[in-house]
C-alpha cells in the first residue's frame, strides 16, 4: 500500500479510538456572567462569575484568589445538583472563579447565577451578556431572598444590564434617597429612573425562560409563578373498586362549577372595597375554572384521584371567594358570622360521627374508612379554629399580618367544610357498594401504635414545610384512636408513615435518580397488588396519581422545566409510598374480615335517609338486620295486636262481671253459646277498628314519603279485604250460624309485606374461630 493511502486510514483510526478515550463535549467549555455584591459598608460592586467545564468525574473546584468562603462553596455544589434536573451533569469537573476586587468572596447570593450559568453551558448556550440576576438557590430550584437588592440593581443598571432578575417578594424596597427614606416598587422605579427592567422570579424555570426572552416583550408586572402548560397523560385502565370515585367526580364537577359561578356572581356585587383583594379573589376564581377543566380531562382519562384533588381545591377556593364576597364582615377580628359558621359545622360533624359509629358496610369498607378519615380531618380544623379564636398579631411590624391571618383562618374553615362533604360522599359510596354489614369491633386497637411512634421519629429529620400533611394524619390517627375508630386510626397512621418514608427517600436526589426510583416503586407495587386475591380502591387511586406525577415529570423535563419536573417526581414518590402502606393495611383489613364468623355478617338493606345541611342525603341503617319498611310494618302489627288485646280484655271483664251478677244456670248451653258469640263479635269488631287505625297510619307514612304509592295501595287493599271478611263473619255470628273457619280456609296474613314472616337470622350457628391479632 502506498503512503498516500496509509495516512488517511491511520488518521481515521486514531480519531475513532480517541472517541473512546474522552467524552464528546456537547457543552460550552467556558462561560461567564456578571454578578453583583454588596460590601459590609453597603457599597455595591460588580464581579465576574466564570465557569470552566472539563471532562472529569464530577468534582467541583473553587479558585482561591480571591478567597472563597464556605457558603459560596456550598452554593456551587447546590448549583451543580440543581443543574442535574435539566441536563446530565456526570462526566465533567467544574471550576468556578469569581473575579472581584474583594479579598474574600463570601455569601450564597450568587447561587442562582451559578446554577443558571451551569445549565446554559451544559445545554451549549451562552448566557446573554445584558441579563443578570441575584438570589440564593435551594435544592428544589427555588430562588431565595438576599440582601442589598436595591444597591445591586442600581449597580447593574450602571454597568449596562437591561434585565435584572430578583427573588420573589423583593420588589418592595425601603431605600434612602436624596429626598429622604421612601418605600419604592423596584420594577417601576428601575424602569423610570435607570431604564432597566427588574422582574421577580420564583424558581430557575422562570430564570431560564426570561433570560432568553425578548426583553422588550417582558412585562415587569407579569406573574411571579407563570402557569405551566397543561399536561394530561394518556388514558389508563381503572380498577373496578376505584370506579366509584369516577362517578362521584362527574357529579362533583357539576356542583363545583356551579359554586364557582355563584362565587363569581357574588364577587360582582360585593361590598368589599379593597381592589387588591378583589383582584386576588378574581384570579383565584379564574384559576379554579382552569383547574376544573383539567379535572374533567383527568376524569375522562381515568386519573380519578388526581381529578378529585383538583375538584376539591377548586371548590375550597370558590367557597372562600363566595363567603368573603357575601360577608365582608368575615375580615373583622372576632367575626360573629365566622364563629356561628364554625359552631354550625361542628354540630354537623358531631352528628355525622354518630352515624359512622353504626355498622360497618363490609364490601365498601375502604370508603367507610375514608369517610371517617375525612370527617376527622374536618374535626381537627374546627378544633384548631375553636381553640384559637383570639388573633394577636404585630400590626405595626406588618400591616398585612392580621389580614393574612384572618384569610388563613377562613381557608382552614373552608377545608374543614369540604372534608365534611367528602366524608358524606365516601360513606354513601360505602353503602352503595355493600351487600353486608358487621358491627365495629376492637380487633385493630393495637395495630397502629408502632406506626405512630415511627412517624414521630421520622418527623425529627423532616422540615416543617414538608411535614404539614404528615402531622395532620398523625393527629387524626390519635383522635380516631380516642374515638375507637381503630380502622381509620390504622389507615391514617400508616399513611402518615408512608409520607415520612417517601419524603426521606426523595431527599438529596437528582432528577435521574428520582425518575428511576419512582418508576421501580410503581412497577414493584403494581406487581404486588396484582398478586393479591383482593381488589383495592384507594391503593390503586394513589398509585395512579403517582403514575400521573411520573408522566408529568417526563413531559416538563422535555420542556426544559427541570425544577417543575423534579417537584413532580418528589410528589410521585410520596404518593407511591402512600399507596404502598395503604395497600398493606387494606390487605390486613380484608384478610381479617374474610375470616370472621358468618353469623356476624348481616344483610345491608338501607331505605331510610338522614338529611344534612348541604342537601346531600346519607342513607342510614337504623337497626342492623332490619329495614325501615320492615320496622314500620312490624310496628303496625304490634299496634293492631295491642288494640285487639285491649278490646278483648275489656269485653271479657264485662262479660265476667255480668255473669257474676246473674244466678248460676247450672251449665246452660244456650247461655254459654250466646256468651261465646258475644266475645267473638267483640273480637271481630276490634280487628275491624284496628285495621281502620292501621290504614290511617299508612296514609301518614305515604304522605311523609316513607311508603311508595304502590306499597300503600297494596297494604290498604289487604286490610280492606280482611275487614270485609271480619264483617261477613260478624253477620254470620249475629244470625247464629257457625263462626269457625273451615279447615282449608286460609288464615289472614300478617299486615305488612304480605309474605310469611321473614327470617332475620341465618340458620345454624358457626363455630367461633380464634384469630391471631393483625400484624403491623
Amino acid at each position: 500500500m502506498s503512503r498516500a493511502g496509509t495516512w488517511p486510514a491511520l488518521f481515521l483510526t486514531v480519531l475513532f479510538l480517541s472517541s473512546f478515550a474522552t467524552p464528546v463535549l456537547a457543552v460550552l467549555s467556558e462561560g461567564s456572567m456578571k454578578v453583583y455584591a454588596v460590601t459590609t459598608e453597603g457599597e455595591a460592586l460588580e464581579a465576574e462569575l466564570i465557569l470552566q467545564i472539563k471532562p472529569g468525574s464530577g468534582n467541583i473546584w473553587s479558585a482561591i484568589t480571591p478567597l472563597v468562603g464556605t457558603t459560596t462553596q456550598n452554593a456551587e455544589r447546590v448549583a451543580i445538583k440543581v443543574a442535574s434536573n435539566y441536563v446530565d451533569t456526570g462526566g465533567y469537573d467544574y471550576f468556578f472563579t469569581i473575579k472581584s476586587n474583594a479579598s474574600v468572596v463570601e455569601g450564597p447570593s450568587a447561587g442562582a447565577a451559578m446554577t443558571a450559568l451551569a445549565v446554559t453551558m451544559l445545554q451549549d448556550k451562552p448566557f446573554p451578556k445584558n441579563v443578570a440576576l441575584t438570589g440564593t438557590i435551594s435544592d428544589d430550584g427555588t430562588v431565595g431572598a438576599v440582601g442589598g437588592v436595591f444597591e445591586k440593581s442600581k449597580e447593574a443598571a450602571g454597568k449596562g444590564i437591561k434585565l435584572f432578575m430578583i427573588p420573589k417578594g423583593e420588589a418592595k424596597q425601603v431605600v434612602k434617597l436624596p429626598e429622604g427614606v421612601k418605600t419604592v416598587l423596584l420594577p417601576e422605579y428601575a424602569l423610570q429612573t435607570w431604564g432597566m427592567k427588574v422582574v421577580e422570579v420564583h424558581d430557575l424555570d422562570q430564570v431560564l425562560e426570561l433570560a432568553f426572552k425578548d426583553i422588550g416583550q417582558i412585562d415587569i408586572n407579569e406573574a411571579v409563578e407563570p402557569e405551566l402548560e397543561t399536561y394530561i397523560p394518556e388514558k389508563v385502565e381503572v380498577k373496578p373498586k376505584a370506579q366509584a370515585l369516577g362517578e362521584l367526580n362527574k357529579r362533583l364537577l357539576a356542583s363545583a362549577t356551579q359554586i364557582v359561578n355563584e362565587a363569581r356572581n357574588s364577587l360582582s356585587t360585593t361590598l368589599l372595597e379593597d381592589p387588591g383583594l378583589i383582584n386576588v379573589l378574581l384570579d383565584s376564581l379564574n384559576s379554579s375554572e382552569k383547574t376544573l377543566q383539567e379535572a374533567e380531562l383527568l376524569t375522562a382519562n381515568n386519573f380519578y384521584y388526581s381529578a378529585g384533588n383538583s375538584i376539591f381545591l377548586a371548590k375550597v377556593n370558590a367557597y372562600l371567594v363566595k363567603d368573603l364576597s357575601e360577608n365582608p364582615s368575615l375580615l373583622n377580628q372576632g367575626s360573629t358570622f365566622f364563629s356561628l359558621n364554625i359552631s354550625s359545622l361542628n354540630k354537623e360533624i358531631q352528628s355525622f360521627k354518630r352515624v359512622l359509629d353504626n355498622a360497618v358496610p363490609l364490601e365498601g369498607i375502604e370508603w367507610y374508612i375514608a369517610a371517617q378519615q375525612r370527617l376527622t380531618w374536618a374535626e381537627l380544623n374546627v378544633k384548631k379554629l375553636t381553640e384559637n379564636q383570639v388573633i394577636q398579631v404585630d400590626i405595626e411590624g406588618d400591616p398585612n399580618a392580621a389580614y393574612n391571618e384572618i384569610i388563613g383562618r377562613l381557608r382552614e374553615y373552608e377545608f374543614a367544610r369540604a372534608w365534611f362533604e367528602a366524608a358524606k360522599d365516601f360513606y354513601e359510596i360505602g353503602l352503595q357498594t355493600s351487600a353486608n354489614q358487621v358491627k365495629p369491633d376492637e380487633s385493630f386497637k393495637d395495630y397502629f401504635g408502632d406506626f405512630q411512634v415511627n412517624v414521630e421519629n421520622g418527623l425529627t429529620v423532616i422540615s416543617q414545610e414538608d411535614s404539614e400533611d404528615i402531622v395532620r394524619r398523625l393527629d387524626a390517627s390519635k383522635l380516631e384512636q380516642a374515638h375507637k375508630w381503630h380502622l381509620a386510626a390504622s389507615m391514617d397512621a400508616a399513611s402518615a408513615l408512608g409520607l415520612v418514608n417517601g419524603t426521606i427517600a426523595g431527599q438529596d436526589k437528582d432528577y435521574e435518580t428520582l425518575l428511576m426510583e419512582l418508576s421501580e416503586k410503581i412497577q414493584t407495587l403494581s406487581q404486588d397488588m396484582s398478586a393479591s386475591r383482593h381488589e383495592f380502591a384507594w391503593a390503586n387511586l394513589y398509585l395512579d396519581h403517582a403514575r400521573y406525577f411520573l408522566k408529568s415529570a417526563e413531559f416538563y423535563h422535555s420542556k426544559n422545566k427541570g425544577t417543575s419536573a423534579s417537584g413532580f417526581l418528589h410528589n410521585g414518590l410520596l404518593l407511591a409510598y402512600l399507596a404502598e402502606n395503604t395497600f398493606r393495611v387494606t390487605e390486613d383489613i380484608y384478610a381479617y374480615y374474610d375470616s370472621i364468623d358468618a353469623y356476624k355478617k348481616t344483610p345491608l338493606t338501607v331505605n331510610g335517609t338522614q338529611p344534612f345541611t348541604n342537601g346531600v342525603q346519607i342513607k342510614v341503617e337504623p337497626i342492623p338486620g332490619f329495614t325501615l319498611q320492615q320496622m314500620l310494618f312490624m310496628g303496625l302489627l304490634g299496634l293492631i295486636l295491642l288494640l285487639i288485646v285491649l278490646v278483648v280484655g275489656l269485653t271479657l271483664i264485662q262479660r265476667k262481671s255480668a255473669a257474676s251478677a246473674r244466678p248460676a244456670s247450672g251449665g246452660d248451653k244456650s247461655s254459654s253459646s250466646k256468651s261465646a258469640r258475644l266475645v267473638e263479635l267483640d273480637t271481630l269488631e276490634a280487628r275491624v277498628f284496628a285495621n281502620r287505625v292501621a290504614v290511617r297510619h299508612l296514609e301518614e307514612q305515604q304522605a311523609q314519603g316513607l311508603l311508595s304509592k304502590e306499597e300503600f295501595e297494596n297494604a290498604k287493599s289487604r286490610m280492606e279485604m280482611e275487614s270485609r271478611e271480619y264483617r261477613k263473619r260478624m253477620r254470620a255470628v249475629q244470625a247464629g250460624r257457625s263462626h269457625a273457619p273451615a279447615a282449608n280456609e286460609a288464615k289472614p296474613k300478617p299486615v305488612g309485606t304480605g309474605e310469611s314472616k321473614p327470617k332475620w337470622k341465618a340458620k345454624g350457628t358457626a363455630k367461633k374461630k380464634i384469630l391471631p391479632k393483625p400484624g403491623a
